[in-house]
């Protein structure tokens, strides 16, 4: 599937809003800055993959690649090793990372379609596995199991920003739910 500079640009400037960065759309038509930079090597690996099979490798160098120039060695590309709340939720316990991660990949390579794919990434948001960065990753991760399976390249707009963060927040209460630990979560 062919993505236009246009449509990786898009992508790029509204993943990046999303995770809260402040950068003109001109930045990213320019592509000098860092923190552009990777994020744009990051688009560039997916692209080159995403006709495979995602797996613990791969996202550990997609983290690799977005932070490489922001993290210290020490941090990127590696799964976090402290607590980490999202709003009212709290992220995978550290200890238990690895076994949801590779639960995830079981999951990812079953995906077919976009609801699928979009449940992926809602569950890798939910394990929140890095100290900085799930967002991109995550919405990198989602473009890589649509892509594989010839769903068109996903533009979350931050516009939408709302309506993304209550989506989210659905899923992540419907797992509590399934769960029974919603309450723990309170």
């Amino acid at each position: 599937m062919k993505i236009t500079q246009k449509s990786k640009i898009e992508y790029l400037y509204n993943s990046d809003m999303l995770s809260g960065d402040k950068f003109s759309y001109e930045d990213y038509e320019k592509n000098e800055k860092s923190e552009i930079i990777c994020h744009s090597q990051l688009f560039d690996y997916m692209i080159e993959n995403c006709y495979s099979n995602l797996t613990e490798k791969h996202i550990l160098k997609m983290h690799k690649i977005l932070t490489k120039k922001s993290f210290s060695k020490k941090e990127s590309g590696k799964y976090r090793d402290f607590h980490v709340y999202l709003g009212k939720f709290m992220g995978t316990y550290p200890t238990l990372i690895k076994k949801q991660m590779k639960d995830f990949l079981k999951t990812c390579i079953k995906a077919t379609t976009y609801e699928q794919c979009w449940s992926c990434y809602c569950e890798f948001e939910s394990i929140h596995p890095f100290s900085d960065g799930n967002g991109r990753v995550g919405r990198i991760i989602f473009n890589w199991l649509c892509l594989k399976n010839s769903i068109p390249l996903q533009i979350i707009k931050f516009t939408e920003k709302n309506n993304y963060i209550y989506q989210l927040n659905i899923y992540k209460i419907n797992k509590a739910f399934q769960n029974n630990d919603f309450w723990s979560n309170q």
